[in-house]
């Protein structure tokens, strides 16, 4: 389909990120959300240890060639500065905020002195 009067064609979503239905990277390897890259980088290479048919047990084959796929796909998103921040955009982290932990769900409400002046 050719688009009349544009250089380029539209955007379209980029299909490489995650979906609902997958399972969140920094839980694949258990990182949080604020790790560095060093912190995703050395989870990374101890889950791929553990994972990698060259030095895990052939007895389960079927389930750690899904866990290695997973792991695979969570690095992928979380080593790209620009994936990992696409990502934490399309998916806002659930926890609450520090302020919020222990006290009811409402967001505090501040209220000062108020000036009224007649017009």
């Amino acid at each position: 389909m050719r688009h009349i009067g544009a250089a380029h064609p539209p955007r379209t979503r980029n299909k490489t990120m995650s979906t609902a239905s997958e399972p969140d990277p920094y839980q694949v390897l258990g990182v949080p959300r604020n790790a560095t890259a060093p912190e995703i980088r050395s989870a990374y290479r101890a889950l791929l240890r553990a994972t990698h048919p060259d030095t895990r047990n052939c007895t389960a084959a079927g389930d750690s060639d899904a866990a290695l796929a997973r792991v695979l796909k969570a690095y992928a998103v979380l080593r790209d500065p620009d994936r990992r921040a696409a990502y934490d955009l399309e998916h806002p982290s659930r926890q609450r905020p520090a302020w919020c932990v222990g006290a009811s769900t409402q967001i505090p409400i501040r209220a000062g002195p108020v000036r009224w002046t007649p017009a």
